[in-house]
């Protein structure tokens, strides 16, 4: 009789444990799964977005620098990149996963109103292109592309790509001057 109690209590704690760790490994994959969100129509839905936000521009005191547009735009690359940074979770077709908040890496202008913009949660990164139209009281920001990263290069999901071939200037965030810098 005490075999059988040992062994039954083996294959009761056995049992447990494996229930546990099945549990570990379901709770883990519960929370973490993330399906991937599609939008097919990804530029009417960023408008309906934006249009619908209360702070529909960026600042309106002009920075007078070299970047003004030429599209009748007055508005500076600094202002594009503060509005951006401030509104990015808006302009975003996904969510940030894990409860984590999207925030800018650093952008990339073709040109003073069309440019990619890269940013992360903290466990995915991603890209949108971006286009501004409109005029300078009231700019409308379009998504051009989305993008996801692949092994060696971006990888186009919605939209399309029209600033591939166009040279680039990077901006990154300066820490110590506390403002977006031009990377040369």
């Amino acid at each position: 009789m005490p075999r059988r109690r040992k062994k039954s209590a083996r294959g009761i704690f056995f049992s447990l444990v494996l229930g546990i760790i099945i549990g570990v490994i379901g709770f883990y994959l519960w929370r973490n799964y993330q399906p991937q969100m599609k939008i097919p129509l990804i530029r009417n839905k960023i408008e309906e977005i934006i249009g619908s936000q209360t702070q529909k521009e960026p600042p309106k005191d002009k920075i007078q620098d070299s970047q003004k547009e030429t599209s009748g735009l007055e508005i500076s690359r600094h202002e594009i990149m503060e509005y951006i940074t401030k509104n990015i979770s808006v302009l975003s077709p996904e969510k940030a996963v894990l409860g984590g908040r999207w925030g800018v890496i650093n952008f990339w202008f073709a040109d003073n109103i069309s440019f990619y913009v890269d940013y992360e949660d903290g466990h995915i990164l991603r890209r949108l292109l971006i286009n501004i139209e409109g005029t300078t009281e009231s700019p409308k920001y379009k998504i051009i592309g989305f993008f996801e990263p692949g092994d060696d290069d971006w990888i186009l999901k919605e939209g399309e790509n029209t600033i591939s071939e166009k040279t680039l200037d990077l901006y990154d965030w300066d820490k110590e001057e506390e403002k977006w810098a031009k990377i040369n």
